[in-house]
């Protein structure tokens, strides 16, 4: 038997220990990067750097530039072959397929996929790689199981719910929700602008920032669609206790935390936006970008905003295409950006969502330690978290390496069946119901058992 030297202690990483996430957690977040673009590659670790994804999360596929530098449109045949097959043979590879609630994909991806009429790179994701029929499409008709209402101005909006709730629920027929990171070519961001909009989004955690969301109307049908949301939500919004207004003019110089117009363009540049601040304008081609028309989604990223969205082609003006006023409710209730984003969207099929998934400002505080040795291990170890509301906290997740492989307060773990050397542990306490918070701490262990 080979007897090895202790040559370095335990490395205690407090990554992210005092955030909370009432949301989706950075293990269950996919991150798509293309092989074929540094760029890609470049926006994809970093974002995973900035969220603290597991690295196990991260999956390279290969595009050929035409599918994003030639119109931005890829045919259904392509997507099955050159990125649903892939990717999903990765995740089954790694073993995430109940781990994995959402996809993120990097820049340099097409935006839109060639059906009839055409859908977003997000939609048929979301749809889980099938096109419904042209009149569905058209009309926008398809209602998501994910849309929390209203559908009229004398109807409630749902509670805000997490994407493991409605998995539990919806089973197989959980459909896959998915945004872009960004969009660096044509009229889209700079590789700099890009990486500061996700850098906002990441430190929006948590923050509690104070502002007001504006709604500002005007005569043209692209406005007049989503009026009927406006009273409602602004009053959901003051009962949270944040300042909304309805006007009737693009409110200059204001501090935002949100941001809702129908315009073909919008001046992004003339408000400050707090971090973690979601802000669209309902027009036909705000994220078809090989249209020179209209403002981009990307005006916003540009300007301050975490989040945003934009139709990919024409969608007629039907707001079940497009997020409803209440997305800040749920996003005042704790959700993340993408799950506030889909809970506030009835037909999500040609709409491309772009910014930080996982920004979530409104998000409560909490701490989770482990008890980790403060030295290298072998054999079995035991590791015990503990979290500063036990109360409210009451079970804890664990994760070897980015996979979930335990539960309970204690995580019996045998080093033997992983290699000498380090291995990354996550302790994840996760609040019970009726709306899941989530927080976690790191900590790298270094196994030496001897070799036999």
């Amino acid at each position: 038997m080979k007897t090895f030297k202790f040559k370095a202690a335990v490395t205690l990483l407090l990554v992210m220990s005092s955030l909370s996430l009432r949301a989706i957690g950075p293990h269950e977040l996919l991150v798509i990067a293309n092989e074929n673009s540094i760029d890609s590659i470049l926006v994809a670790r970093a974002y995973m750097r900035m969220r603290s994804i597991p690295e196990v999360n991260l999956i390279r596929i290969t595009l050929p530039e035409a599918a994003y530098a030639s119109g931005n449109l890829i045919t259904p045949a392509d997507f099955t072959e050159q990125i649903w097959e892939p990717v999903q043979a990765a995740i089954s590879e790694r073993g995430l397929q109940s781990q994995i609630l959402a996809w993120a994909f990097s820049c340099d991806f097409p935006t839109r996929v060639d059906s009839d009429p055409q859908m977003s790179l997000t939609g048929l994701t979301f749809m889980r790689n099938r096109i419904p029929d042209k009149d569905t499409l058209t009309r926008g008709s398809y209602l998501s199981p994910l849309f929390a209402g209203p559908e009229g101005s004398d109807e409630p909006r749902q509670e805000t719910r997490t994407f493991d709730q409605h998995r539990n629920t919806l089973l197989e027929s959980m459909p896959l929700p998915a945004v872009m990171l960004g969009y660096t070519r044509e009229r889209g961001n700079t590789l700099a602008e890009l990486l500061a909009a996700l850098e906002k989004g990441a430190a929006s955690d948590s923050r509690q920032p104070l502002g007001t969301v504006f709604f500002s109307i005007n005569d043209n049908i692209r406005s007049k669609s989503r009026h009927w949301q406006y009273e409602g939500a602004v009053a959901a919004i003051r009962q949270a206790g944040q300042q909304a207004a309805i006007t009737n003019a693009f409110p200059s110089g204001q501090n935002m935390i949100g941001f809702m117009t129908g315009n073909r363009t919008a001046p992004a540049d003339l408000a400050t936006y707090e971090p973690g601040a979601y802000a669209d304008h309902l027009t036909s081609f705000a994220a078809a970008f090989e249209n020179a028309s209209q403002t981009k989604i990307s005006e916003w990223l540009r300007h301050g905003v975490s989040g945003t969205s934009g139709t990919v082609t024409e969608p007629f003006a039907v707001w079940h295409k497009f997020p409803n006023a209440y997305i800040f409710a749920h996003q005042l209730d704790g959700a993340s950006m993408i799950e506030a984003l889909y809970h506030a969207t009835r037909c999500p099929l040609q709409l491309l969502p772009m910014g930080d998934p996982l920004a979530k400002p409104w998000a409560p505080k909490t701490r989770v330690t482990i008890d980790a040795p403060n030295k290298p291990v072998a054999g079995m170890v035991e590791l015990t978290a503990t979290c500063d509301d036990p109360a409210n906290f009451t079970q804890f997740d664990w994760l070897l390496n980015g996979r979930k492989v335990a539960r309970g307060r204690k995580f019996l773990w045998n080093s033997r069946s992983e290699p000498n050397g380090p291995h990354r542990i996550r302790a994840i306490a996760v609040a019970k119901a009726p709306m899941r918070h989530q927080s976690f701490q790191d900590v790298v262990i270094d196994v030496l058992n001897p070799e036999e």
